[in-house]
Order: structure tokens, then C-alpha cells, then sequence
């Protein structure tokens, strides 16, 4: 017959041969340095996730520009300064442009000592919202017929 030994709480057997496992508080510590590891991991995918986000964002901002810098250069040459805005259509709802034309003295000045010179600087922004603020991407160039 085999009496197994008794405890203060109760009756416990014998550890079985081979047969060892870890303790409740040995899980319990991996789990806390395992959390502790996991959190910035999460953070920091989350990070990427945005800034993947927002740079799809600002790709999409700049074919924008310029598809409409190359329509720009297709249309005649305004005669005076003043800005434009409007909205890109579907798919792109969400997206706006705004066109300033500049007439600097230098290109005035080309455009006397050249006859049918007609010269503008443009300044393109390409706008949407983004986070509860605006965001944009702008660029210039100089329109020339």
C-alpha cells in the first residue's frame, strides 16, 4: 500500500517522474516581461501604419499636382495675377487646388525685350484634411508660351 505524505492543507502527492511544470508565479512573470515587451512593439506598428497612411496620402496629393501643373501648361497663359481654386473629381472629392499666378518684374521685363513672350509664375497647393487639420503640398513653377 502506498501513503502518500500529508500536508498542512491537505493531502498532496509526490511529484510524478518526469512530469514538471512551471509554477502560477513563474507564468505570471513571463506574462508581465512579455507585456511589457509587447506594448511599444504595438505602438510602434501603430506609428507605421499612420505614417504609411500619410504618405499614401501625400503620393496621391502629388500626382494630383501634377496632372494639374500639365493641364496648366496645356491652357493659354493668363494675362493678369490672381488665384484659382477648385476641387479634383471623383475619386479624389476629398482633395482641393488652389493656383496663385505671380507676374514678377523679371518676367515683365522678358516680356518687353521679347515680342509674343508671355511668361507666369504659378504656385500650386493641393489640399485636404487630415487628422482634424489641413495638410498640403505645394509647388511652383514658371508658365511660359
Amino acid at each position: 500500500m502506498l501513503v502518500l505524505p500529508k500536508t498542512i492543507a491537505g493531502i498532496s502527492r509526490p511529484p510524478l517522474p518526469g512530469k514538471s511544470g512551471f509554477t502560477l508565479l513563474e507564468v505570471m512573470v513571463a506574462m508581465a516581461i512579455l507585456a511589457l515587451c509587447l506594448v511599444p512593439l504595438l505602438g510602434a506598428i501603430t506609428q507605421g501604419l499612420r505614417a504609411a497612411a500619410r504618405i499614401e496620402r501625400i503620393t496621391v496629393a502629388t500626382q494630383l499636382a501634377r496632372n494639374k501643373l500639365v493641364q496648366l501648361e496645356l491652357e493659354t497663359v493668363p494675362d493678369a495675377e490672381g488665384t484659382e481654386e477648385g476641387s479634383f473629381g471623383p475619386p479624389h472629392e476629398d482633395f482641393s487646388w488652389r493656383l496663385q499666378y505671380l507676374k514678377r518684374p523679371e518676367l515683365e521685363l522678358l516680356e518687353q525685350n521679347i515680342p509674343q513672350l508671355m511668361a507666369m509664375e504659378v504656385h500650386l497647393s493641393v489640399i485636404w484634411q487630415e487628422g482634424g487639420s489641413e495638410q498640403s503640398v505645394e509647388f511652383s513653377t514658371l508658365l511660359v508660351q
